[in-house]
């Protein structure tokens, strides 16, 4: 998630519907849902639905 820990702050704001986090290990469950609350906010901000997905490398060969 980078240096400083603020990339999904940093990420929301961004005019999309989708938004992704795609990391090459696990993904903590803090992670996914502080993506869902900034989602929701979205939704509710701008009145329409806002998507989110998280990609994580757990099963895909990462440690490799």
């Amino acid at each position: 998630m980078g240096h400083n820990g603020d990339q999904i702050q940093r990420l929301f704001p961004y005019p999309a519907d989708v938004f992704i986090v795609q990391y090459w290990n696990q993904i903590d469950e803090s992670v996914v849902e502080q993506m869902r609350q900034f989602a929701i906010a979205a939704s509710v901000k701008e009145a329409r639905r806002i998507y989110f997905g998280v990609i994580d490398g757990v099963g895909f060969g990462a440690d490799h």
